[in-house]
């Protein structure tokens, strides 16, 4: 059976730092390991807090980032709907 390559990952974090240094580092060494892997990060899309240090750490790395930020309102199947 032929092994398959993950060619992205979702990240789910916070945009605080939180109130330990290890989650900074944790972010840090998680982007630069995926770009290292060569699998493409999707996250919050904010630059702020540990969102920001993980996409920064990829894109240092020369890892693809994609940000994904939302709004109040609900899109489905391409059509925005209203609140």
């Amino acid at each position: 059976m032929a092994l398959r390559h993950i060619k992205a990952v979702a990240v789910f974090c916070g945009s605080n730092l939180g109130n330990s240094s290890v989650y900074a580092d944790g972010a840090r060494n998680l982007g630069t390991a995926l770009a290292r892997d060569d699998i493409a990060l999707v996250y919050g899309g904010t630059t702020k807090g540990l969102m920001g240090i993980l996409a920064d750490a990829a894109l240092d790395a020369g890892g693809t980032v994609h940000g994904i930020i939302t709004d109040r309102r609900c899109i489905s199947a391409g059509t925005r709907m209203s609140d």
